[in-house]
């Protein structure tokens, strides 16, 4: 009889922790849920932050190598300049060297 008596409580305790397990097993499930949306997100999050600084290096080279193409244009047009300069001299000196020589020739 103390048999059967335990027999019982030990069913009733087994089919109270059964009636709980499928709680925990959804509570469980809902939370790997959770976690398993928490984590897209934040790879979502990381994906745009890393998406975004690609996009700032890409702008950073761009804007460097815009850089370096317009101090090679001014470099250019300074030297252009440089050139006119030197020969609108040549060419005064060569003007008035002519003037000079014609007075000379017409005195």
């Amino acid at each position: 009889e103390g048999r059967a008596v335990a027999s019982e409580a030990e069913r009733g305790t087994g089919g109270a922790e059964a009636s709980t397990a499928p709680e925990e097993l959804a509570s469980l499930r809902r939370e790997v849920a959770a976690r398993a949306a928490a984590e897209e997100e934040l790879r979502s999050q990381l994906g745009s932050a890393v998406e975004a600084r690609l996009e700032a290096s890409a702008a950073a080279q761009d804007n460097t190598a815009g850089m370096a193409v317009l101090r090679t244009q001014l470099e250019s047009a300074q030297l252009q300049l440089a050139t006119q300069q030197a020969l609108h001299e040549s060419l005064s000196r060569d003007s008035s060297q002519t003037a000079a020589r014609l007075r000379e020739e017409a005195e």
